[in-house]
């Protein structure tokens, strides 16, 4: 490759610089290389507390006489999380509802195990 130049120019190769083969850099860890889990991708997300525990709590109000589970710490579309709730606990419309201020689901009743496990069983 010759090039020739005159002062005061640039010298720019003519032939193209062969670049090096290098293998795409990817975030994954070995972990999950090893076997690809096939979970959907879902408009929703209930995230752990600080222990490490999902936040499904229950409440008691008026007395003790109105029982409540509530489900907090939710993100993306909880009405979706909500849909997905009631039909697995059988529930009707009226017994869950979305809070928007809070951001937390409610159901009528102590349904703390049950949703737990319907969380467990989603992945989260």
């Amino acid at each position: 490759m010759s090039v020739s130049a005159s002062p005061g120019e640039s010298t720019i190769p003519s032939e193209p610089i062969p670049s090096e083969a290098k293998e795409p850099v990817s975030s994954t860890t070995a972990r999950e290389q090893e076997g690809p889990k096939k979970r959907t991708q879902l408009p929703y997300f209930v995230a752990r507390n600080n222990l490490n525990n999902l936040g499904v709590y229950h409440k008691q109000k008026r007395g003790g006489n109105l029982k409540l589970t509530v489900v907090k710490n939710g993100e993306g579309d909880l009405y979706a999380l909500k849909k997905d709730i009631r039909d697995a606990l059988q529930l009707r419309e009226g017994e869950i509802s979305v809070n928007n201020v809070t951001r937390q689901i409610v159901i009528r009743g102590h349904m703390k195990m049950q949703v737990f496990n319907f969380l467990h069983t989603m992945g989260f």
